[in-house]
């Protein structure tokens, strides 16, 4: 199965793309912010991460730089 990070800070947006991403067929875990994703990154194996530009504690272009030093996993930019 496919695995993604979803990384979402606003819960009504990370809901909808969990539900959404799940009815696809893909395993998510969702981190609610660049601290908790970067634990779970570092935890586990993903096959991709999408992440949110606007955290509140790092913006995701810092957060990217942070993953891409742990392993080199692909990954999207996702902004309202």
């Amino acid at each position: 199965m496919f695995s993604l990070l979803l990384v979402e800070d606003d819960s009504s947006l990370g809901e909808v793309l969990t539900a959404r991403l799940k009815q696809e067929g893909y395993e998510v875990t969702w981190a609610r912010s660049a601290s908790e994703a970067h634990s779970l990154f570092r935890a586990g194996s993903f096959d991709l991460s999408i992440l949110d530009v606007g955290l509140p504690d790092e913006d995701g272009f810092q957060l990217a730089a942070r993953l891409l030093r742990v392993r080199k996993t692909p990954f999207l930019f996702l902004t309202a």
